[in-house]
């Protein structure tokens, strides 16, 4: 039902628009839908790139200022000829579930790795990874995950804001400096936990028995 529905989504920068002279023509608003760019943001981080895929997340983000764009479309079941929120980003028709793509974006900042029955946790982030802070949620809890490598030391701590989260491993990416030989420190709000590492290449795996709390703080110091 939607033959040239695909042209539809992009820009026109020297006006030769398609479509006005095609029979049966498609009324999307010409752009592509958010949902994709943000899947293809998250895929270009998982490759290894940086600054293409921040350059996609700030010009959608620019996109949603707040300011009312008009006659977008005829359909009223698409953006309902209108848009501009800074929360509804445009998809298929307003608050459509594929703009929630963006969530993919922050998995693939912080390199998050997550498996609740076997209540194992692990980051890798991309994102300032010598100073980093990111939100995390897991099946029974939320909070924030950081971790700062200061010379040959890796920090990594775990605030657990609301619920619990139960911890058999933690899995981190350890700089070349400490691959080698390294040592590990586990503390639960500020009391020793019993821990053992592993390290494959440069990923470390941190076997040990805790769960955390809300208002509570793990902390994994790997040197």
């Amino acid at each position: 039902d939607e033959p040239d529905a695909g042209m539809q989504q992009c820009t026109w920068p020297r006006g030769d628009r398609l479509g006005s002279h095609m029979k049966g023509e498609i009324g999307y608003a010409d752009e592509v839908m958010s949902g994709f760019e943000y899947a293809a943001a998250a895929m270009m981080m998982k490759s290894g790139l940086l600054k293409e895929p921040f350059t996609v997340l700030r010009a959608a983000s620019d996109r949603y200022d707040g300011r009312l764009r008009t006659n977008l479309s005829t359909w009223e079941y698409a953006s309902w000829g209108y848009s501009g929120n800074p929360f509804g980003d445009d998809e298929a028709g307003k608050f459509y579930a594929r703009a929630m793509a963006i969530w993919s974006t922050l998995l693939a900042s912080q390199g998050f790795t997550y498996d609740g029955p076997a209540q194992s946790i692990g980051f890798n982030p991309v994102w300032k990874p010598e100073d980093h802070c990111s939100f995390f949620t897991a099946a029974e809890g939320w909070g924030t995950f950081s971790q700062k490598i200061t010379g040959g030391t890796l920090e990594a701590r775990l605030a657990v804001k609301s619920g619990k989260v139960p911890l058999k491993s933690f899995a981190l990416t350890l700089p070349a400096a400490i691959q080698q030989g390294a040592k590990v420190a586990v503390t639960l709000d500020g009391k020793p936990v019993p821990a053992a590492i592993s390290v494959a290449g440069d990923r470390a795996t941190v076997a040990l028995e805790a769960t955390v709390n809300a208002g509570q703080t793990l902390v994994v110091t790997v040197s």
